[in-house]
């Protein structure tokens, strides 16, 4: 019996950050709304994506905070199967070297 629905778990990094500006001498820290970024990042790596957002590129960032979560996610298999791109015909398979 085929599966009707299919399942994937995401998860994302919630990003609290602030922007460093120095104006006339005096060091001014801007709290900003917080980003949701993909994946399960860590502090050094949301300042490394932080740094890739156009708008964000040319200013001085600091995270102060990280908060990870993980969303179950389902949909039938058609509707899959109407959305996807296919890739190839068959799976890629991978060979192991033999010693």
């Amino acid at each position: 019996m085929a599966r009707k629905d299919m399942q994937r778990t995401f998860a994302t990094t919630k990003v609290d950050f602030s922007i460093i500006e120095n104006v006339n001498g005096s060091i001014n820290v801007l709290k900003q709304e917080p980003k949701e970024l993909g994946g399960k990042l860590d502090e050094k790596q949301a300042l490394r994506a932080l740094n890739r957002i156009e708008e964000l590129k040319d200013k001085n960032v600091i995270v102060t905070a990280v908060e990870h979560d993980e969303a179950l996610y389902t949909m039938p298999v058609e509707r899959f199967l109407e959305l996807a791109t296919k890739v190839s015909e068959k799976p890629l398979q991978t060979e192991l070297p033999i010693d």
